[in-house]
């Protein structure tokens, strides 16, 4: 739950996880071997529902910067992210 996560690092993870939960429910085939960049190729490519391309932008970014450079968005706008997903 977002309200019990401690850390920007773990509310960034959690919208990432969250916002892949809800294109596999629309029909988007995850595949776990591929790194965030390329889950995000994939889902592009795929184009069997309407692709928010920005809100995909966001969220991956976000991500490999929080997990592979250290440094999470801002809690504003992580709280904003959470809102708009």
């Amino acid at each position: 739950r977002w309200e019990q996560l401690q850390s920007d690092h773990e509310k960034m993870r959690y919208l990432y996880k969250r916002w892949l939960e809800k294109e596999i429910r629309a029909g988007y085939a995850f595949k776990p071997h591929l790194t965030p960049n390329e889950t995000k190729a994939d889902f592009y490519a795929q184009k069997k529902f309407d692709v928010n391309r920005e809100w995909a932008e966001r969220v991956v970014d976000g991500y490999n910067e929080t997990r592979y450079g250290g440094r999470p968005p801002a809690s504003e706008t992580l709280e904003k992210w959470k809102g708009e997903l």
